[in-house]
């Protein structure tokens, strides 16, 4: 069970009190939500408090993002804004002070950090690490636009990442309840980091989400988060498995033409095998994502320490083929070993069947063979009595 949440410590915590009563200067309540005119890119080019803010990089229906400089530090850091029509909701208020909350009490090179949290004229905003890597949803998406995917080397480095990440962020009793590949950002290095905490549930006995209301993404959601039910950290689970199959595949397992078309899905449908979409995939990973998005929660992981255990071994086995897979290899560019095609199966046959045998070996002990349908057609040639099926 993760454990409760201890009062909050940080250096924060005067911010969250003093906001909370309602801040003010020279007795004037001051603005809680990013202005109007800075809504359409009208603070681009300002100095807010010691940031200068050089761009906006995202927009969506509960934060509007700028990139800036810290003038006093020298770096670039994100800062979020409340938008405008949010600024008069005590509610909105209060998810972005709990979202502050909530990223202050993670520390974990996985999940993106908070630096500041400020009150100007220009509205209440968070002052967050800045990731220009992008989101990991965008590159898959260009990948899929190329005919190529992650190679396995990445999918479980992000997919270890990620993973960690959250695992951290349970421990310390928090549940994200919006885990998908839109909020995972990439450093410059090519790290994954988890972000966006603006649903998050804390463990201290604070609702802000009314019972039977749905909160979340619809084609990331788990069965109980579409019924609107209390949730804890199995539905991130859930979650974190429907992203680790988009990543894997570069499709999502439940799709719809609409939202409601896709919670049918999530509440009633199985998805197709990752393993059938993907046929270089190991079978633990395929395993690991069944059971990850498995609709009765009691069913999938009880944690993500314990999901994590898995993929580590996934990720470790030497006949996962992830050992072999350079890391800037893509799916589509593993080709067969030269001559392959010109290895002739009567000739072979010939040979004793212990001969037959130690070649079989030798040649699956290869780190150029890491493709299913390659192992088959070798294991096809050398041993006519056994079947291997290619992975679709």
């Amino acid at each position: 069970m993760a454990r409760k949440l201890q009062p909050v410590t940080s250096p924060l915590a005067e911010t969250f009190r003093r906001f909370g009563r309602g801040a003010r200067r020279n007795g004037a309540p001051l603005r809680r939500g990013v202005s109007r005119d800075s809504s359409t890119g009208g603070v681009v080019g300002r100095v807010i408090s010691h940031y200068r803010v050089l761009d906006r990089v995202g927009k969506g229906g509960m934060s509007v993002v700028y990139k800036a400089h810290d003038l006093k530090l020298d770096r670039f850091v994100a800062l979020k804004f409340l938008p405008p029509h949010l600024a008069e909701s005590e509610e909105a208020v209060a998810r972005f002070l709990r979202e502050a909350r909530a990223i202050s009490s993670l520390n974990h090179p996985h999940i993106a950090t908070i630096y500041d949290l400020k009150q100007t004229h220009e509205g209440l905003f968070l002052v967050l690490e800045y990731l220009p890597g992008g989101t990991v949803r965008s590159l898959v998406r260009e990948l899929a636009a190329a005919g190529e995917r992650l190679s396995l080397r990445q999918l479980f480095e992000f997919a270890v990442g990620i993973t960690e990440g959250l695992a951290h962020a349970h421990r310390q009793g928090v549940i994200h309840r919006d885990v998908k590949t839109d909020n995972v950002m990439l450093t410059a290095e090519g790290s994954a980091k988890l972000t966006d905490f603006g649903l998050a549930k804390l463990q201290d006995g604070c609702r802000l989400t009314r019972s039977g209301s749905i909160v979340g993404t619809a084609s990331y959601m788990s069965p109980e988060q579409a019924r609107g039910e209390e949730l804890d950290e199995r539905s991130d689970i859930f979650s974190l498995g429907v992203v680790l199959y988009e990543m894997a595949t570069g499709q999502l397992p439940f799709r719809g033409p609409h939202e409601v078309a896709v919670l049918s899905e999530v509440l009633y449908s199985n998805a197709p095998s990752v393993c059938r979409l993907r046929g270089d995939l190991p079978s633990a990973f395929g395993e690991i994502v069944r059971k990850a998005i498995e609709k009765k929660p009691e069913r999938r992981y009880q944690s993500a320490c314990e999901l994590l255990a898995d993929l580590r071994a996934a990720a470790g086995d030497p006949g996962s083929g992830t050992t072999a897979v350079p890391a800037d290899a893509e799916t589509k560019s593993l080709t067969p070993p030269p001559g392959l095609g010109k290895v002739r199966g009567p000739i072979l046959r010939a040979l004793p069947r212990w001969l037959r045998v130690a070649i079989l070996l030798g040649l699956l002990a290869s780190p150029a063979i890491v493709v299913p349908s390659f192992r088959a057609e070798i294991v096809n040639r050398l041993i006519p009595a056994q079947t291997v099926t290619p992975g679709k």
